[in-house]
């Protein structure tokens, strides 16, 4: 089961339609799609997962998960780039173990915890990739304006 948004409901919401206003007027596109990843970065940002963190619901160790990193990097980079043509994300890589984390005194007081959220390492590496193609565009808005 995956989740998919439909960009058509934004292009016309009254915080965009400047952008889409200015850069009509100057000539330039500034539109955003993600492309697909290749083998190479999905291995890299496999090895750089931290095998201290916990594994999620799905039960995965990212200790298993960088130490298999020249295995699994194909089929994983399949499975990330399915995603990103199809505009769905996995709903399964949404789901985290909330645990709660005492912060101080009173240990009978509910809000003397913290809610802490373990996401499966997978979703991690996913948003991580996506989060530097968004980094790279919004750098280069920034450099235009």
């Amino acid at each position: 089961m995956s989740t998919r948004m439909k960009s058509s409901v934004f292009e016309n919401h009254p915080s965009i339609r400047p952008i889409y206003e200015k850069n009509r007027a100057t000539g330039v596109q500034l539109r955003f799609n993600f492309v697909h990843t290749n083998q190479a970065q999905v291995e890299r940002a496999l090895l750089d997962v931290n095998f201290r963190k916990s594994c999620g619901h799905d039960m995965l160790p990212p200790r298993l998960v960088k130490e298999s990193a020249a295995v699994i990097a194909k089929p994983i980079t399949n499975i990330l780039n399915a995603s990103i043509q199809q505009g769905c994300y996995p709903s399964a890589w949404k789901m985290g173990q909330v645990t709660p984390l005492f912060k101080k005194e009173d240990e009978f007081n509910k809000a003397n915890y913290s809610p802490v959220t373990v996401l499966p390492v997978l979703n991690n590496i996913y948003k991580r990739l996506l989060a530097t193609q968004l980094g790279e565009f919004y750098s280069k808005i920034v450099a235009f304006y």
